[in-house]
């Protein structure tokens, strides 16, 4: 953008550049958080309390490691499960190259108990498109698995500790 308003004043097409004076953007740092066994495992339980569509593909994004936008668009056209591969086309990946990506029993699993016959979609709430709302459906899981990680303190007899919580709330 500097460039082009540079441009633009050097050719008299503007008296000063409105970009004048703006920092560059700051570098991108990559997260550096990762779930505990026991995180991903309260996530797993509250995923199973959701139900469909969203508790199973939870299930999926935490088994593959795909990005949310790839598994919400997943399509029964992209999978074969005999030789347990999800063939990821180019055009719905960030680097725009087809992905193949390796199935484990696990997600096999949970790929075979939501089929429904005739639909192309595996993740849909209407048959015809992709889950969506990530907000809600984000929002219900962090709910049930702040309550899931509560009861079963409780159970073992401990008061729910706030800093054993704390990446729950």
């Amino acid at each position: 953008i500097k460039r082009f308003f540079s441009w633009c004043v050097d050719r008299d097409l503007l008296q000063s550049s409105p970009a004048y004076r703006m920092k560059a953007p700051s570098e991108e740092h990559s997260r550096e958080r990762v779930l505990t066994d026991a995180e991903l495992g309260a996530v797993m339980k509250a995923a199973d309390a959701m139900g469909r569509p969203f508790g199973h593909m939870v299930k999926v994004l935490v088994l593959t490691g795909q990005r949310r936008k790839e598994v919400a668009g997943m399509r029964w056209s992209e999978i074969d499960l005999v030789a347990k591969v999800w063939t990821i086309p180019a055009g719905r990946t960030k680097n725009k190259r087809t992905h193949n990506l390796p199935l484990s029993d696990a997600v096999v699993a949970i790929l075979e108990t939501v089929r429904v016959e005739g639909q192309d979609l595996i993740f849909t709430t209407t048959g015809n498109t992709a889950v969506s709302g990530f907000s809600r459906a984000k929002a219900i899981l962090d709910k049930k698995v702040l309550a899931g990680v509560r009861r079963e303190a409780e159970e073992r007899g401990e008061p729910p500790d706030g800093a054993k919580l704390a990446p729950f709330t």
